[in-house]
């Protein structure tokens, strides 16, 4: 897409950083695995019947409205405002309610018209005079009429519903998150808010423009704009209860700018955090905690995990360690869980990492049932680099 090769090579090549020999080998190993692939006989698959597509089709899009359910993450559920009730009425809110937004600028040849937006999937799950859409304000341009009708919505008694996130032809450059529209639909609570994104963003002042929503908002969940196809149909699950939410984080969520880098597996400080102590590090004007940390995730019941054991206490290098966790639901719904398994060195010749993920397992359960995770963690998986570089396993202390 950048043109680096047709615009680079040339330069590189008078410069004499590369030669034509390079280049060959290089195109060499792209025409042999294509060779392998038979991608020279059969360049393009085979056409099916009619009843065959449909069949693999309607099986694709189901496994897409799984992968959209299963990687949205509810971030907050303040007062259980999550998920609606069925008799209430919905105001929503934003420009990214249509399939347009969807695909994302990543999406090269897809096609809209393949898309389930979640307007569309709204209104095919509740009563006609149950929602209302509300665009706020434009989601490339800088018009913002539309904030007063939004805002009337949420007046006649609607529960408002945001959709802010990253535009199609806009992804990962501007939000379509302005603070004014937010603010003004928002200005009466409760307010849930959806956001379509795949990465923190950054405004112009604060730093996290994700923490103004995260703060504002009293419910909020967060997908991946590759969600796709499938978006619609998987948010209109979650909203309205027919899922429980069970994806997390896969990073830190930073408050501020200020705070990066941050991520879960740093090594431990000489001076760990203190409220008590000054001197300790932190900052003066924000918590030294990510506004939502690595791993975070909720679902519409809660969950407790007890009980954690490993099948021996010994082993070496060449063992895999079976490990097992009780797992019980201990609220009103059904839910899925997701599991992660973190390890630490306490004790070892160089500073180990204050967590490292090691393993992650799903689990469904009824309220108020139990059950077992089971994970299975070669003894391989516990070495760091060595003084030359190569994995090293250290022997456990014994005190």
């Amino acid at each position: 897409m950048g043109n680096t090769y047709g615009r680079g090579l040339p330069v590189a090549l008078a410069r004499g950083d590369v030669t034509i020999g390079m280049i060959d080998e290089a195109v060499r190993r792209v025409l042999t695995l294509k060779s392998k692939l038979r991608l020279f006989e059969h360049p393009f698959p085979p056409e099916l019947d009619t009843a065959e597509r449909e069949t693999r089709l309607a099986a694709a899009r189901a496994l897409a409205r799984e992968a959209a359910t299963k990687s949205a993450m509810l971030l907050k559920n303040e007062q259980g405002l999550l998920p609606l009730k069925p008799q209430q009425r919905i105001a929503l809110i934003g420009p990214l309610a249509g399939v347009d937004a969807l695909l994302s600028g990543w999406a090269a040849a897809g096609k809209d018209v393949k898309a389930v937006g979640i307007q569309e999937a709204l209104k095919a799950a509740l009563p006609p005079a149950a929602l209302s859409i509300a665009k706020g304000v434009d989601a490339e341009g800088d018009d913002v009429s539309g904030i007063a009708e939004a805002v009337a919505d949420r007046a006649r008694g609607r529960r408002g519903h945001s959709l802010v996130g990253e535009p199609r032809a806009g992804a990962g450059r501007r939000p379509v998150a302005r603070g004014s529209a937010f603010r003004a639909v928002s200005a009466s609570s409760p307010r849930p808010c959806s956001t379509s994104a795949s990465r923190p963003w950054r405004s112009s002042r604060r730093g996290a423009a994700h923490g103004v929503l995260a703060d504002r908002a009293r419910a909020g969940r967060d997908g991946a704009v590759a969600a796709r196809i499938e978006t619609g149909n998987a948010v209109a699950d979650l909203l309205l209860g027919r899922a429980s939410p069970s994806g997390k984080l896969p990073i830190s969520w930073p408050r501020s700018v200020g705070q990066i880098p941050i991520f879960y597996s740093q090594r431990p400080s000489g001076r760990p955090f203190s409220p008590a102590d000054m001197f300790t590090s932190g900052y003066l004007d924000t918590p030294v905690t990510p506004q939502f940390p690595f791993g975070h995730g909720l679902s519409y019941t809660q969950f407790a995990i007890k009980n954690l054991r490993t099948a021996s206490t010994k082993f070496l290098r060449e063992d895999t360690i079976g490990v097992e966790a009780e797992v019980t639901n201990i609220g009103a719904r059904a839910g899925e869980e997701t599991v992660l398994l973190f390890v630490r060195d306490l004790v070892a010749r160089r500073s180990a990492p204050l967590m490292e993920l090691r393993g992650f397992a799903k689990i469904a359960l009824a309220a108020g049932h139990s059950g077992t995770v089971r994970f299975t963690l070669p003894a391989k998986a516990l070495a760091f680099p060595g003084g030359d570089l190569g994995p090293e396993v250290e022997p456990a202390n014994s005190s």
